[in-house]
């Protein structure tokens, strides 16, 4: 790994951050040419605060946007990267509930975007609908599907991120399955299906052709789109070729259509925990 890496949150949830950042310091530990940049877009005084407090060597935390509506935060955030300043950099754009990383491959996956610098890499992410149609965890779904003759479970793979079931799947997967996911070998695998950004890393020439399609601007949450519109970053990001990167295990804990519960939270994040702690 010899460029430098700016590893970047839109912050951010107290509890998720808290989890989220022992992993970070320690791929900091490892790699001297990170760097990790807090965007800080909370919504309460208490995120607030915590976010304003995170400090460490090579962390920068950004409260420009704090007052700005979502989608121009997203879209000032990823247009604060493409000029010269970074074009010797990569990226790394991370979800502020993103619980685990495994670390020690974190120099895999940044070797992997500088080999593939026209590709969106994403890390293998527990509850995420491409990763899941390549790891075993939509065939759970679908078996689920078939036992229980419940139309509740009848969902699409794009759809996933609707689902509080595929949520729950996901993470008790993750935990029941945790030694090998963590021992799979390095390997890129192209997807086609609709790619959830929780955990993706490009060159920046990408991030500059992403730009110009319009990455951050705002748009329907919907799966299907006018590609000459304006478009979002996960929009944007599924118009060019992407690929899951095996063998670099990280896990989001949901998506807001997902309502998962304040009990569900509690008991992954502690899990997650857990399984952090060689990690960090």
């Amino acid at each position: 790994m010899t460029k430098p890496v700016i590893v970047f949150v839109f912050a951010g949830r107290e509890p998720n951050m808290r989890l989220q950042l022992p992993l970070i310091r320690r791929i900091l530990a490892l790699h001297s040419n990170v760097e990790y940049h807090v965007w800080n877009m909370t919504h309460c005084e208490s995120d607030d605060a915590f976010v304003r407090s995170i400090e460490g060597d090579r962390i920068t935390v950004i409260n420009d946007l704090v007052d700005r509506e979502d989608f121009e935060q997203f879209s000032l955030a990823y247009k604060f990267y493409d000029t010269m300043k970074y074009r010797k950099h990569l990226f790394v754009k991370i979800d502020d509930d993103i619980v685990f990383l495994q670390t020690d491959r974190f120099g895999d996956f940044v070797e992997q975007i500088e080999k593939h610098p026209d590709t969106v890499l994403c890390a293998h992410i527990m509850n995420n609908g491409a990763c899941a149609m390549i790891n075993g965890v939509w065939d759970e779904m679908h078996a689920f599907q078939q036992a229980r003759r419940d139309p509740s479970w009848d969902i699409e793979p794009s759809d996933v991120h609707t689902s509080n079931k595929f949520a729950v799947i996901s993470h008790e997967f993750a935990f029941r399955n945790i030694e090998a996911l963590l021992a799979e070998p390095v390997e890129v695998v192209p997807v086609t299906d609709w790619l959830s950004i929780n955990v993706v890393g490009y060159s920046y020439d990408l991030a500059g052709e992403m730009n110009a399609r319009g990455l951050g601007k705002i748009r329907p949450r919907m799966r299907q789109f006018d590609p000459e519109a304006p478009l979002g970053d996960e929009g944007v990001m599924n118009l060019f070729p992407r690929a899951v990167v095996k063998g670099c295990l990280a896990a989001h804990l949901s998506f807001g259509s997902q309502h998962v519960t304040d009990q569900q939270y509690d008991e992954w994040r502690e899990c997650y925990q857990e399984l952090a702690v060689p990690y960090v």
